[in-house]
């Protein structure tokens, strides 16, 4: 097998638990692929504002894994210590 196909593959297997990460991999591939007409500063500010969404979406995932992995590890520590939740 190639290294590339093994590379998508592995790729893949990670985008699969993160969901957010492969829609805008996806609307990011959709505008490299378009044959839509538009001017350059047209695609230039969608790939912009898809590239600002990844970053968001890939900040808020590694926000929410890092504040369970620090609740878990409080958990273990003190487990008679009870969490309040935010209020969203």
């Amino acid at each position: 097998m190639s290294i590339n196909k093994e590379r998508a593959k592995k790729l893949t297997r990670r985008l699969e638990s993160h969901p957010e990460m492969l829609e805008r991999f996806e609307s990011i591939l959709d505008l490299a692929e378009s044959d839509e007409i538009g001017s350059f500063d047209e695609v230039e500010q969608r790939l912009v504002e898809e590239v600002r969404r990844l970053g968001g979406d890939t900040l808020e995932g590694w926000l929410e894994r890092r504040e369970e992995q620090v609740s878990e590890s409080l958990r273990e520590e003190k487990p008679g210590v009870q969490q309040r939740e935010k209020k969203r």
